[in-house]
């Protein structure tokens, strides 16, 4: 076998049989310090460390202080994170949900809270994972294959997605007796991610490594409170909108489903613009002040107009009983019935017109039932 040359950045050129590899172009050329590259970026293409080196090529190994290799870094300690969660509660199922500050937050599924105790499991059996440096291998599945795969591993979100995509091959990874995918290439072994945190923060964890975000210093963890709220909530929409994965989304757009999508999103818009109004009424004294002095700020030079204060009067019936509202599946679908209004007729008509525009909903008035509006007075 001949021998071909390439140019490693931070080292020289260097000879090296064909056929070779880049992990082993990287044990080559940095010996003990080899563990620090994750990848590698030849002529602006993002390349795993399994590929063939080529002769002349100039090469340029990366660490998780560069940002593609930042990226295999937290997508290898994330896969490190799921195969100790496996081993540790196999009946349960591990989300990555979001990055929260410099670090992943993380939950298991079935409404199960992560305890302090559970954190420190979970970060021992992470080390033992990485301290036996498993080798990651990357192949390749068809469709069908791939299905197969995950349904038998119980994925079945990734078993949704794979249904709407138009691809007949997929990558797989396996590490050790545990097999994922993930969008973008992984270290060689599990012995690449050795820096690492796990913090408690409830009802999850949040994954911690060196990055540019806490300066490369795991300590520094400054907690996001409102961020995390708002995160949670989303995901509770997500929940309710069966889009908490790529694959339930797309389901929902071959199924011509993005309309009602919408209608429900805007629902629940309306819903919190409503919270937030209470909010501001009950609280309206400290609260408005504040805004006014906020909008003198940004428009100096606004006068302000005095609108006298009118009160509105209602057009219908309002009657003191309260109306009945009712949850039923029809054909599998979900509805609710609002009855019990003794007013008139038109009335009523008015009154689902409101609710309708107020819920940005659909919905019908027949026999003095306003029915079809999916209720959303839930806490």
């Amino acid at each position: 076998m001949k021998n071909i040359t390439v140019f490693v950045e931070e080292y020289g050129k260097l000879v090296i049989k064909e056929g070779s590899t880049l992990l082993q172009v990287s044990l080559e050329a940095f010996k003990d310090d080899a563990k620090k590259y994750l990848g590698a970026r030849i002529e602006n293409e993002i390349l795993p460390l399994f590929k063939q080196a080529k002769d002349k090529q100039y090469i340029k190994f990366l660490t998780n202080r560069d940002v593609d290799g930042y990226r295999i870094y937290t997508k290898t300690i994330s896969a490190v994170f799921i195969m100790a969660c496996k081993e540790l509660f196999p009946d349960k199922d591990t989300i990555l949900y979001h990055f929260l500050g410099p670090g992943l937050y993380a939950e298991l599924d079935g409404k199960h809270n992560i305890s302090f105790k559970e954190t420190q499991d979970i970060e021992r059996k992470m080390k033992e994972i990485i301290n036996d440096d498993i080798p990651i291998v990357r192949e390749e599945y068809s469709r069908e294959e791939t299905i197969e795969l995950f349904s038998n591993y119980g994925y079945f979100d990734k078993v949704r997605l794979i249904k709407t995509l138009d691809k007949e091959e997929f990558s797989i990874y396996t590490i050790g007796s545990h097999i994922d995918s993930f969008h973008g290439y992984l270290a060689p072994s599990t012995g690449y991610v050795s820096e690492f945190k796990l913090k408690y923060y409830y009802p999850g964890v949040i994954i911690l490594f060196p990055s540019r975000r806490n300066n490369y210093n795991m300590d520094k963890f400054k907690d996001q409170k409102k961020l995390s709220k708002i995160f949670k909530e989303s995901n509770t929409w997500s929940d309710i909108l069966d889009m908490s994965n790529i694959g339930s989304l797309n389901e929902k757009i071959k199924n011509n489903k993005v309309k009602e999508i919408i209608q429900v999103s805007e629902a629940l818009h309306e819903k919190k613009i409503a919270q937030i109004d209470d909010i501001i009424s009950k609280d309206k004294d400290k609260i408005l002040p504040f805004l006014e002095n906020q909008l003198k700020n940004l428009f100096p030079d606004h006068e302000p107009e005095d609108v006298p204060e009118t009160e509105e009067e209602s057009t219908i019936w309002l009657q003191d009983e309260p109306l009945i509202c009712k949850y039923e599946k029809r054909k599998g679908k979900p509805i609710t019935i609002i009855e019990g209004y003794n007013g008139a007729d038109s009335d009523f008509k008015i009154l689902s017109k409101e609710i309708k525009k107020l819920l940005s909903v659909g919905g019908s008035f027949k026999n003095e039932q306003i029915k079809g509006i999916l209720c959303l007075f839930f806490d």
